[in-house]
This record gives C-alpha cells, structure tokens and sequence, in this order.
C-alpha cells in the first residue's frame, strides 16, 4: 500500500493528494486483474518447439512455424498512473508531493550555514587563551626590547651588555664581577654609585648598570690586591690571632700592614690566595709562636708552625719562641 501511494503522489505534481484505503484496494486488484491478463496473453503467444530428432546437428534450430512473441506493453500502466481518473481513483488533499518536499528540503539546506566553512573558521571566545594573542606586558602591545650594559668600574665582568624580552632583570644569574683589593658591592644606576639599582621601569629601553665596590671586610687593600692596612683593630686582632682574608682579590700583605698591633699577635692563619708576604711583617710581631697555612698554597707551606717558602726555603721562625721569657728576665 505505501509503494502504490508513493508513486501515485510523485505523478500527481502540484497536488496534495490523499488516497482513500477502498480506492487503493481497487487499484491493486485492478493491477493484478491487469497482471493476470498479460500472463495469459504470454502464455497463448509462445510458439511450442518441437524437436526434430537432430539435436546433435550443429547450427540447427527447428522451432514451430508462427509469429515471433511480443514485448509487454507498458503503456496501459502508465496511462493509470498519469490518469488515475479514469478508473475511479480521486486525489483527495492530503500531503505534498514528493518531489515538492525535496526541493523545498534543497532550498532550507541552503539557507544553512556551511559546516566545512565553520569548522575552519576559529570561533573567538571573550576571555579565553585561546581567542586572545598574547603580546609582551608593556600596554601597547609592541614586542619588547631593553639594552642593558654593564659598566666595571675598575673591575672586570663575566657580561657587558645584554638585550632583554622583558621589564627584568634577574640579577642572581649573573656571576659577580671582580676587582682586586676589594669585594663588589652590588650594581647602580650612576657611575658614582650613590643609587642602588631596583629593577627595569616600564618602558625603558636602555639601562646602564655600574659595578659598586667596598673594601675587604676590616682590611684595607690597594689595587694590587694586597693589605697596606686595616679598619677594625679589634677584628683583625681578635684573641691574639690573625686570620688573613680568604677572598681570590687578596693575594698578600704589604710592609707595615699591621702597625700598632706588634705586641698583640700570638698566631697567624695564611689561606691559599695569600701568596706574598713582604719581609719583615711576620717578624714584627716580638711574640709571635706559631704560624699556619693552610692547604693549597702555591707559595708557601708551614711545618712545626714554621713558615717555610714553596722551594723549602724557611722563611718566618716565630719571634715568640726565642724570646718567650726574656721579658720576664729582664
């Protein structure tokens, strides 16, 4: 019954049509009735063959003598489905045609975004990472570019300059510079070393930093990077000691470094970077009695508290221990 209804709407352009159930037993019969007929017409068209008793001979084909069948007539099948009318069938209203609803379907699908379009095309999402290009923190939205150069100050620096892609600059990175004599300060903003550095302003495009410096901790050094003196008396001289600065920027002690303190040193520490001693400091002090370098020397060594030379050349023999008593004699 659907495959009856179905092709009697697609014949029936520009109607709606609705087929009653009694017209379309009617037509069914009436194409059965109609089947019926060309079967029997088939059946009394067909000539019988009969053999001939040659069925061996080749190329010889004995039919019954009379006219050829004929093809099905299609015609009357198609006048009922152009002319349902004729045999009683009315199209009653009822839903569109076939052949309508698809092209209305074609019309709608058109008016429809296109999906392969908008799968490409990127949707912005306000707010979300992915819609938004990032672009350098400088509120104008223009890659940055800082210069900064690094000036010594009578040291010497592991970096000179150096371009950044932001407003920092990660100072603990960098290796200190060096000078000798003295110990680096941290860096400034002007060569006078008056304003400590804090950090790159926004906006900035050159920055200049000067290497600041101090003198080694309660010594005084000169540019040789050797002690001609002291700051803190008290420091230098703690318990009857001196511990000699174990800084690579001090490499030795000038005559005279120790003025005022002769009577108060008993022991001498002399660290590895210590590799000058001029004549006659260590014998200043009258009561001096021992005498220690530690390991890793290159120029001297001690033995018993005795300050020996690299070659084995003694060097110092503690005042102290001649003269321990003789004050006490006299």
């Amino acid at each position: 019954m659907l495959i009856v209804e179905d092709v009697l709407t697609l014949r029936t352009v520009g109607r709606r049509t609705r087929i009653s159930a009694g017209h379309i037993t009617a037509v069914i019969l009436l194409i059965l009735f109609v089947c019926c007929l060309y079967i029997i017409g088939l059946g009394q068209a067909v000539p019988g063959t009969v053999s001939s008793g040659l069925e061996n001979v080749e190329d010889t084909d004995i039919q019954m003598p009379g006219p050829r069948p004929k093809q099905p007539d299609v015609k009357p099948f198609r006048r009922i489905l152009d002319h349902p009318e004729e045999i009683g069938i009315v199209i009653l209203p009822g839903k569109e045609p076939a052949k309508d609803r698809m092209k209305d379907m074609a019309a709608a699908d058109k008016l429809k975004p296109d999906k392969a379009g908008s799968q490409d095309r990127p949707v912005t999402v306000p707010g979300s990472s992915a819609a938004e290009e990032e672009v350098p923190d400088d509120g104008t939205g223009v890659s940055i570019s800082v210069h900064v150069t690094f000036h010594g100050n009578g040291g010497t620096l592991s970096v000179t300059e150096m371009t950044l892609e932001e407003y920092y600059l990660d100072l603990s990175a960098l290796e200190n510079p060096r000078r000798l004599g003295k110990e680096f300060d941290g860096w400034y903003i002007d060569p006078s070393c008056t304003t400590a550095f804090t950090g790159i302003e926004e906006g900035q495009t050159r920055v200049d930093l000067y290497a600041g410096w101090k003198e080694i901790t309660t010594y005084i050094c000169d540019d040789r990077g050797y002690i001609t003196g002291y700051s803190d008396a008290a420091a230098v001289a703690d318990e009857g000691t001196i511990i000699l600065p174990n800084s690579p920027d001090c490499l030795g002690v000038e005559a005279g470094a120790f003025a005022g303190l002769e009577y108060e040193i008993f022991e001498v520490f002399i660290p590895p970077n210590i590799i000058y001693i001029a004549p006659g400091v260590l014998e200043s002090f009258p009561y001096l009695m021992y005498i220690e370098v530690m390991a890793g020397n290159p120029a001297f060594y001690s033995d018993g508290g005795v300050l020996y030379k690299a070659d084995g050349t003694l060097y110092v023999f503690p005042a102290g221990r001649d003269n321990w008593g003789a004050g006490d004699n006299d």
